[in-house]
């Protein structure tokens, strides 16, 4: 029994299969993580996108290793605590370039000049809320996994 042929103007609308896969869903996910795309989003722009990245990413390999090698984090505290122990004591002489750190960082000092170590600490965070909120679920993350 032969079908009759039906000219392609006739013809119901079928879909095509295609062979691989769907490049509409791909481009769709490409665009959306798109930097430019996730920066137009938040206001926020590229550099300081790649900045809480960076943060995000320092904070969960701190996380990390800190799970991961608590001895060796301890040994190293202890260590730290003792060249400061050493630096009082005046045998040991330890300079560093705070301003050149911060600057390297990012990470700027709050303005208040009379305040307690807490009030300071606040402002600080207060003033790179972005950087702590980042660096500390990158933390979290890392000490979940490690």
């Amino acid at each position: 029994m032969d079908m009759p042929e039906i000219p392609a103007a006739e013809m119901p609308d079928m879909p095509v299969a295609q062979s691989g896969p769907d490049v509409g869903f791909l481009a769709k996910i490409k665009s959306t993580l798109s930097l430019d795309n996730i920066s137009q989003k938040l206001h926020l722009s590229k550099d300081k996108l790649i900045e809480l990245g960076l943060y995000l990413g320092i904070g969960f390999i701190s996380g990390y290793l800190i799970k991961k090698y608590s001895q060796y984090v301890v040994s190293l505290v202890v260590l730290i605590i003792g060249l400061v122990v050493l630096q009082q004591l005046d045998l040991l002489m330890i300079t560093v370039n705070a301003d050149k750190v911060r600057s390297l960082l990012g990470i700027y000092p709050p303005t208040t000049v009379d305040a307690s170590l807490l009030t300071t600490y606040w402002e600080w965070v207060r003033l790179n809320f972005s950087i702590v909120l980042s660096f500390s679920i990158g933390f979290l993350c890392g000490l979940k996994v490690g």
